[in-house]
C-alpha cells in the first residue's frame, strides 16, 4: 500500500475511536448518569436513636421503584438511582407512629455521581398518662416523681404541695419505673419502698397507689428543714423556739433567692441568690417575738402571694 494510502486509513481508526458512544466527552471513560439515595429513620423517644428493620420505598418519576430495610442504626442508602426527582416513603413499623409535624414522605433530586441524603424521618410512640399522689395518712406531701426507663430521657413531675397530686401526660407507652423522692422533712412509711414498675398504654391513664410518707423525727439539736420543691417552699410557715436552727434545702438545680422582707430586723438572715441543689442556707435564730417573711425574687411579686415563707420565733 502507498503511505498517502497507510495515512489515510490511520485517520479514519482514530476519528471512530474518539467518537465513541461508549465513552464519556473526553473518550476516557463510560457516562455517569445515576445517583444514590441515602437517609436514616430516628426514634425521637428513645436515647437509642435510630429505629431498624424500618420499610424505605422509593418511587421515580416515570415510575420506577426501589426499596430498602433500614440497618441496625436506622440508615438507608439505595444506589444506581436514575438522575431526576424522586419520593422516599417510610412506613412506621409496629409500635411506632410518624411523630408529630412528620408526612413520612421526601422528595429527593438525584444528580448523575452524587448522593442525595434525606433529612431524618422522625418517629415516635403513641401516648399514656401517668397520675397518683403523696400522702402522709391524708395530709398531702410535696415532693419529686421521676419516671425511669433504659435508653430514654427521664420524666419528672412535682406533687402539689395542696393535694398531693401529680400527672405525667405524653408518656410514650412501654414499661417504666415511677420513683418517690424522700424529702428533708418526709421518709418512706412502714413498708412504702417508694418505686412502683408499670407498663403504659396508648390513650389509658395509671394510676398508681398513693405513695406513702411519714415525717421525720428530727435528732436533737439537727436544723428545722424548710424543703424548695419546685416554686415553694415547704412547710411555708414554720414557728420555732428561740436558739433554733434553720435550714433551706433546694431540692433540684432551679435558680431561687430567700430574700427577707426587712433586711435591719434584728436577727433576721442576709438574702440569699442560688442555683445549687442540697444545703443552700441555714441560719440560728436567737431573738424571740419575731416573725419573719421572706420571698423568692425571681417567683414572688410581693412577701404574700407566690413563692413566700414566714418564721415565727418564740
Amino acid at each position: 500500500m502507498h503511505a498517502k494510502s497507510l495515512l489515510s486509513a490511520t485517520i479514519i481508526v482514530l476519528a471512530t475511536a474518539c467518537g465513541s458512544s461508549d465513552g464519556g466527552e473526553d473518550g476516557t471513560g463510560p457516562i455517569v448518569t445515576q445517583g444514590t439515595i441515602s437517609g436514616r429513620v430516628i426514634d425521637t423517644d428513645s436515647a437509642n436513636g435510630g429505629v431498624s428493620g424500618v420499610s424505605v420505598q422509593l418511587t421515580g418519576a416515570a415510575g420506577a421503584s426501589k426499596t430498602a430495610t433500614t440497618t441496625s442504626t436506622g440508615a438507608f442508602s439505595v444506589g444506581s438511582i436514575d438522575a431526576g426527582t424522586w419520593t422516599v416513603q417510610v412506613t412506621a413499623p409496629a409500635g411506632l407512629l410518624l411523630a408529630a409535624a412528620e408526612t413520612g414522605s421526601r422528595s429527593q433530586v438525584v444528580s448523575a455521581g452524587q448522593t442525595s441524603t434525606a433529612t431524618d424521618f422522625r418517629l415516635a410512640r403513641p401516648r399514656g398518662t401517668v397520675a397518683g399522689s403523696v400522702k402522709e395518712g391524708t395530709t398531702p406531701v410535696m415532693t419529686t416523681i421521676t419516671l425511669t426507663r433504659t435508653g430514654f430521657t427521664a420524666l419528672s413531675a412535682t406533687s402539689a404541695l395542696a393535694t398531693g397530686l401529680f400527672t405525667l401526660a405524653s408518656v410514650p407507652t412501654g414499661p417504666w419505673r415511677v420513683t418517690a423522692s424522700s424529702t428533708a422533712t418526709h421518709e418512706f412509711a412502714a413498708g412504702e419502698t417508694g418505686i412502683r414498675d408499670i407498663v403504659v398504654a396508648s390513650g389509658a391513664t395509671i394510676d398508681l397507689a398513693v405513695f406513702a410518707m411519714r415525717t421525720k423525727t428530727p435528732q436533737p439539736g439537727s436544723p428545722t428543714i424548710i424543703t424548695i420543691v419546685g416554686v415553694s417552699f415547704v412547710p411555708t410557715n414554720l414557728t420555732i423556739a428561740a436558739g433554733s436552727t434553720v435550714r433551706w434545702e433546694n431540692q433540684a438545680a432551679a435558680a431561687h433567692t430567700i430574700t427577707p422582707q426587712t433586711a435591719t430586723q434584728p436577727g433576721v438572715f442576709t438574702a440569699k441568690n442560688f442555683s445549687n441543689s442540697g444545703t443552700v442556707l441555714e441560719h440560728t435564730f436567737n431573738t424571740p417575738g419575731q416573725t419573719y417573711r421572706y420571698r423568692c425574687e425571681l417567683h414572688s411579686d410581693n412577701f404574700t402571694a407566690g413563692m413566700v415563707g414566714t418564721i415565727t420565733v418564740q
